[in-house]
Formats: structure tokens, sequence, C-alpha cells
């Protein structure tokens, strides 16, 4: 699910946080972690502009629930990861990742003790439901604003893969990508190639490459995503993996 923050005044009986306009940038899309709903409404979980991966830790990086009345849909579709939970005794009923669901003080802890366990254990939700958001932006034609999404399905060489990169990140430039090496060295650069700050590398694990394949080009994604995280203000590389049936899977091979 992905919406977007709309900056408006407070009306009599409406609900708004007062500090939305803090956390939030007008007009900007969020990625929905989590859904609540109570009497006044349904609420969204969202990371904050000052959410900040090189220093998780701290309340700024804690994700927070926002009213529905700020934001307008750009994909309402629920994510398949969610697992519905009832707190009966506040009146409150839950869309949730497993990694929440299965701590009932995952959040309320989170906040209280800023315990790292905590954040290790959302960067994996962020990143699975970051993936699905970015899955669903290209199966759905759904623009998602400064990301290239790139897509391997049933790709089942790596001569494969490398075309697709050459296609979709360099198409109009003399660069050879004949190699994980030529790989490599596209991803650590790819600020000279494409404008959008970010970029997703889905692939279907229907790709089927030999085992030897597969962890050497995990190896080469991985370096390159932990490169860019370290540069994060210039881009932002990430890639995921998913079952033919376009459910989310484990980053591993």
């Amino acid at each position: 699910m992905r919406v977007v923050y709309k900056e408006k005044e407070k009306k009599e009986g409406e609900v708004i946080s007062d500090y939305s306009p803090m956390y939030l940038t007008n007009e900007k899309e969020y990625v929905v972690y989590a859904l609540a709903y109570d009497s006044k409404g349904v609420w969204y979980l969202i990371c904050t502009d000052g959410y900040d991966s090189k220093n998780p830790n701290t309340f700024q990086s804690i994700p927070h629930y926002f009213h529905e009345s700020e934001f307008e849909f750009i994909d309402s579709h629920y994510s398949d990861f969610w697992i519905k939970t009832e707190d009966k005794e506040r009146g409150i009923i839950s869309l949730e990742h497993p990694l929440m669901v299965q701590d009932p003080f995952f959040y309320g802890e989170w906040i209280d003790k800023e315990d790292i366990k905590y954040y290790k254990a959302f960067s994996q939700i962020k990143k699975e439901l970051d993936a699905e958001d970015a899955l669903r932006s290209i199966l759905f034609n759904i623009e998602k604003s400064d990301t290239k999404v790139v897509l391997f399905k049933n790709d089942n060489s790596l001569e494969k893969v490398f075309a697709r990169i050459k296609k979709e990140i360099v198409p109009n430039i003399d660069i050879p990508i004949d190699s994980l090496e030529d790989v490599k060295n596209v991803l650590l650069s790819i600020e000279f190639f494409i404008p959008e700050k970010r970029i997703w590398f889905l692939f279907d694990t229907d790709c089927n490459f030999s085992i030897e394949e597969k962890e050497k080009l995990q190896d080469v994604l991985s370096t390159s995503e932990l490169f860019w995280l370290e540069k994060s203000e210039i881009r932002e590389f990430c890639s995921f993996f998913f079952r033919s049936d376009g459910f989310p899977v484990q980053a591993d091979l």
C-alpha cells in the first residue's frame, strides 16, 4: 500500500496529527507498513522523513502512525504479508507483518526502549514491503516517484540478466556488460547512468541459474547494496527475490 501526504489545516472534529508537518513532506509518497483500526478510523504506520538507515536506532527513525484523513491513495492494495490481529481490550484491529504480530509489544517497546533488536526486525519488514511496493508499481503500471524498477522474470541465464541490465540501465552507452564484474562496475557507478535516486532489481525465483552463478550474482548485488547504503544521500540500490506468483521471499537465492 502506498499513499501521498496532503498537508492541510485541521478542521473541527477532524483527526489530524499536530506533528505531521514536522515529520512528513507535502505531496510526498509513503509506503504503509501496517494498519490500525480504532474508533477514530484508520491509522497508517509510515517511516517519516527522519528515517535514517545509517543511524537507525533513534526516535526519529522509528515509524509513526498517522491518520488516514491526511493521505490519498496511490496504491490501495493491502500487503500480502499482513496478518489480522485484534486487541479487544483497547478496541484496535491491526494488519501487521508477522514479525510484528509475533511480539504484541513490538511497537510500544521499540518506542520506550529503542532496542536495536526492534530496528533489525523492522528493517526486514521495511525491505520486504518496499520490494512488494516496487513490484506492484511495475505490474500495475503505477508510477513510483524517483525510482527505477528492473524486473527479471524467467531469465534462465546470466547472459539474459546482462542483456536486461544493458537494456534498462545503459541502453545508449557503449559499455559492455558481459560478466558479473561488468555488472558490479555499472552498479557501483549507477549515478552516471540513470537520473532516479532509487533503483530496485527484482528477481523472480524462476530465474534458473546454477548454484554457483546464483551465489556470485548475490555477492555482486549485496556488495552494491552495502556500497550505496553508505551513500544513500546520492543513490539507493536494493535487490529482492520473488516467487513466481509474485509473493516476496527472503533475498537469499
